[in-house]
């Protein structure tokens, strides 16, 4: 992550990243996360989620709301990702991961969305 964080950088020679990390984490570090889940490999999954889990206990409130916001709602939907997560993350990450369910009953799949907004609400139970 380090050498992708580094290859770009402005005209001034300032990396490109350093003043806009929901960028980072939304758009980078969330395709890097796929990518290791697409290979497999529980080792480097394990050493990221901690990292997540981390950045969940220690991190002051900026932190908390980067890695939830820019990694875990961004990934949410996902459903490799939840697989992966739900089986590989500490309390904290288990714990947001309950709270996404709450929100978004469609059982973590993607759906293409047939007819209006409302026919979905009303679906969804939302717009009775």
């Amino acid at each position: 992550m380090k050498s992708i964080y580094a290859k770009d950088v402005d005209t001034d020679g300032t990396p490109f990243y350093q003043d806009i990390p929901y960028v980072f984490y939304e758009g980078e570090f969330s395709r890097y996360i796929l990518r290791e889940i697409d290979t497999q490999n529980e080792e480097e999954l394990k050493t990221i989620f901690d990292f997540i889990e981390d950045m969940f206990l220690n991190g002051d409130d900026e932190i908390k709301n980067l890695i939830g916001v820019a990694v875990v709602e961004h990934l949410v939907t996902e459903e490799a990702f939840m697989r992966s997560y739900k089986k590989l993350a500490g309390i904290m990450g288990k714990l947001t991961i309950q709270s996404f369910e709450v929100y978004f009953p469609f059982k973590n799949k993607r759906r293409t969305i047939k007819g209006t907004v409302d026919d979905y609400l009303k679906e969804m139970g939302w717009n009775e």
